[in-house]
């Protein structure tokens, strides 16, 4: 019985020591092969490509360069190398010879060709002018002039001061009569008036249907926003209201009683402005651009964008109405006599002799006649062919892309709305008492109609404006990026070379 307990006990030993021997070898098993693999990928003659084995293969394309387990030490240096460009191609990551590592798949970058004409390092390219040569702002969001220049334009008369200028106008008596100035406050039975506080006033004698379109003229020009048309009121003639003495220069200049007269505000520092040459070529003999796309805005002063800013709205203003007593009458003379008249003054345009702010004056005389000329129903006024003017209002308007923000919401607005002469007679009849006075508009001209449709033009011009800068801007985009991208694809060829 002993002998039998004593046999299993050293049967269950002997098993025992055999199963540690047998977990003892087998572990030395599982760790040779590893480190003898470690000292095989460092003989030569496997560098050399004499003996394939497909270990080496799958570290390679597990580790992608082989980056295989590392310690934490070890992670770092990595890490910071990989954040050093000249690094990443280092010669002890090169594959060895035979031996053709995966890559990782990179999609193929499509570089877009841009047209010669807008290739930046070339003469002649697009130009974009976001600044003039001392830095200062031109142009915002494509067609808007920058902030900085439209902060410098002359406000002209807010609501409050019109709506002063109006009371002042038709209750203060008048002091003084002064002849009128031809190509100033008109001509003919036109007068200057002063009144007791000093002010001055534009006594336009003339008749119904001019003192109509003046007074439009003046509301639609409120009604873009464009405060530097001067404030008008309706006024009757009162005999008996009128010293005598100065009634006497009133009717010695043919006035009656009763008569409607329109009464403009009057600036006393007004003075002519000449034709504005930064809107010609080179050659000053024809038109140019005024657009970021013109290099000479780039040469201009403040003063003289500031000045830009406000024909820019004269353009917008003219070519709503149809006026061809302005700029475009420049224009006309320039084509059809000489271009000596683009040197000289503008007529109905005056400049402040305090804050160099334009004026429009004189808007109402041919608003009526030309409406109804585009509508088809009334010839040519005088001598002058309104077909030449129409062409010339559209030419005038192409060469300029840049506006007042303001201007072009207005101008938005109305085109979305397409009430704008609704809202012109309802102020008129509203806010001027005498506006009851004036004649009907002629049976055949629908005066909505006409004004509507150069509203709709003035608007598709600046999505023009806008589509072309946008155009632009983003080709220039793309060549900056091109240039962004071939730098970076030298750089990289140069540390492949390495």
């Amino acid at each position: 019985m002993y002998m039998s307990s004593r046999r299993k006990c050293l049967n269950l030993v002997w098993v025992g020591t055999i199963v540690a021997l047998c977990l003892y070898l087998g572990n030395l098993a599982l760790q040779r092969p590893t480190g003898a693999l470690d000292r095989e990928l460092q003989h030569p003659k496997l560098r050399a490509g004499k003996h394939k084995t497909e270990a080496p293969q799958m570290i390679r394309i597990i580790g992608l360069e082989g980056e295989e387990e590392r310690t934490g030490e070890e992670k770092e240096t990595v890490t910071n190398s990989l954040n050093e460009p000249e690094r990443l191609d280092d010669p002890k990551d090169k594959p060895t010879e035979g031996f053709k590592p995966v890559q990782p798949q990179v999609p193929e970058v499509v570089i877009p060709k841009v047209p010669p004409k807008l290739d930046l390092q070339k003469p002649g390219g697009v130009t974009w002018v976001k600044a003039n040569h001392k830095g200062v702002p031109v142009v915002e969001d494509g067609i808007y002039w920058a902030r900085k220049i439209e902060g410098k334009i002359p406000s002209g008369h807010s609501v409050g001061t019109m709506h002063m200028k109006r009371h002042a106008m038709r209750h203060l008596p008048v002091e003084e009569v002064l002849q009128a100035r031809y190509g100033g406050c008109g001509h003919g039975a036109d007068r200057v008036l002063r009144l007791s506080d000093d002010s001055w006033l534009c006594a336009r004698y003339r008749d119904p249907t001019t003192l109509q379109g003046e007074m439009l003229s003046f509301l639609l020009g409120r009604l873009l926003g464009m405060r530097n048309v001067p404030t008008v009121v309706l006024s009757q003639v009162n005999f008996t209201a009128i010293p005598e003495h100065l009634l006497f220069l009133l009717t010695a200049a043919g006035w009656q009683d009763k008569h409607i007269v329109g009464m403009v505000d009057w600036q006393g520092d007004f003075i002519e402005t000449l034709f504005p040459h930064h809107i010609l070529d080179d050659s000053e003999t024809r038109l140019g651009t005024v657009s970021p796309m013109n290099r000479r805005m780039r040469l201009m002063s403040v003063s003289d964008l500031v000045a830009l800013a406000q024909w820019s709205d004269l353009l917008v203003f003219d070519y709503i109405l149809f006026n061809n007593d302005r700029l475009v009458r420049n224009l006309y003379l320039a084509q059809t006599n000489s271009t000596k008249y683009f040197h000289e003054p503008v007529k109905n345009v005056r400049r402040s002799g305090s804050n160099n702010g334009l004026w429009y004056t004189n808007n109402g005389d041919q608003l009526i006649t030309s409406f109804s000329w585009l509508a088809g129903i009334a010839p040519s006024r005088g001598e002058v062919d309104y077909t030449i003017m129409k062409t010339l209002h559209e030419d005038l308007l192409k060469t300029t892309c840049l506006f007042r923000r303001e201007t072009v919401l207005h101008i938005e607005k109305l085109y979305a709305t397409r009430n704008a002469a609704d809202i012109l007679f309802k102020e008129l009849r509203e806010k001027e008492p005498h506006g009851k006075s004036l004649p009907p508009l002629p049976r055949d001209l629908d005066f909505g109609e006409v004004l509507q449709k150069r509203i709709d033009d003035v608007y598709l011009h600046f999505q023009r404006c806008r589509q072309a800068a946008d155009l632009v801007m983003s080709q220039l985009k793309d060549t900056s990026s091109l240039v962004v991208k071939k730098d970076k694809r030298v750089k990289k060829n140069r540390h492949e070379n390495l």
